[in-house]
């Protein structure tokens, strides 16, 4: 029976695009042609992902650590694309960049290619290395450079703010200076507006009149609902009310993609879209199917079970383990 699972996993992975990574080798990630095993499996199996490769007739992600490092030989552990990078096929960090162990150190790819191949020191402490092709797990010596962290940023967020800004006139009202700013704005291919604003960490866009600073969103609703569009009636409004983007995008202001939410309904779209909510709820037995509702929408989305506890808990103001044991059955089980 193990020779005839060896047989059908060498066969899985050798009729893929990309021989696959033992990183890569996930079983959901496959849906319609999915692994014989999983990755555990695979090593009771041929005894190291190594050997597996091995048997394959591929080529092992380990190379002789006596090996001179070299440009040719870490390109050979890359395939190219149209834009002609480099892209790492071995083990990558948490964030994306390609690592190798050289020499006894644990080395980011793109930083040993480009100061110790490239004979680039650092300009000052300052300076980091930026990816002109925006792809981390590129190691192509020409789409590397030093850069600050202000260049840095410009240079990833290019295609999103490539729109100059330009500096709003005077305006007589706080409508007037929203009707400016949505007339400078651009509409993608799902009907987003968006302003050449760099967005606030928690990704809304905001812009400036008088003293105070406006969220885009809310006031393109207050407009769409025909509230009156004043400082007055913007603080009256957020005491109260939140505005939910019903495209998911927290940088539209398009007033058709908008709606007010209060109370339940706006905590909950807040949680599924990682939003900041709030608690103030107790368990009745009605909020145990929405709570199994809200398990399996965050679960779709591929959030980690236990954020999932806190962020529920968090809705209906109980502990994690309260909603852990609802999803896992151990208690409310009479409630369907």
């Amino acid at each position: 029976m193990s020779e005839e699972l060896k047989t059908a996993a060498i066969s899985w992975a050798q009729r893929q695009p990309t021989f696959p990574k033992r990183e890569d080798w996930v079983i959901k990630n496959y849906s319609d042609d999915p692994p014989p095993c999983g990755r555990d499996k695979l090593h009771t199996l041929f005894g190291s992902y190594n050997n597996f490769r091995r048997e394959a007739g591929v080529d092992i992600l380990q190379h002789d650590s006596a090996e001179e490092i070299t440009l040719d030989s870490l390109k050979r552990d890359c395939t190219s694309n149209d834009e002609g990078c480099w892209l790492w096929q071995k083990s990558t960090s948490e964030q994306g960049y390609a690592n190798k162990k050289i020499k006894n150190k644990l080395w980011k790819v793109h930083r040993y290619v480009h100061i110790i191949l490239g004979n680039n020191p650092p300009p000052s402490s300052k300076h980091t290395i930026d990816h002109i092709c925006r792809n981390k797990s590129c190691i192509a010596p020409d789409h590397l450079r030093w850069a600050t962290p202000s260049e840095q940023r410009l240079n990833q967020i290019r295609p999103i703010y490539s729109k100059k800004l330009i500096y709003p006139p005077k305006a007589s009202c706080l409508e007037e200076r929203l009707n400016w700013y949505l007339q400078q704005s651009s509409t993608d291919e799902n009907g987003c507006v968006t302003l050449p604003i760099r967005p606030k960490d928690n990704e809304y866009i905001r812009f400036k009149y008088g003293s105070k600073h406006y969220y885009l969103h809310i006031l393109s609703a207050l407009q769409k609902y025909k509230y009156p569009i004043t400082r007055i009636s913007y603080e009256s409004f957020t005491k109260d009310n939140i505005v939910l983007h019903k495209c998911n995008n927290r940088r539209c202001g398009n007033s058709d993609h908008l709606t007010i939410g209060t109370g339940y309904h706006g905590l909950r779209q807040n949680s599924i879209d990682s939003r900041s909510y709030h608690s103030g709820y107790r368990l009745k037995d009605t909020d145990i199917p929405e709570i199994r509702e809200i398990y399996s929408d965050c679960l779709e989305m591929q959030w980690a079970k236990m954020n999932i506890y806190r962020h529920i808990g968090s809705i209906y103001a109980v502990s994690p383990i309260t909603i852990c044991s609802i999803i896992n059955g151990k208690r409310w089980t009479d409630i369907k």
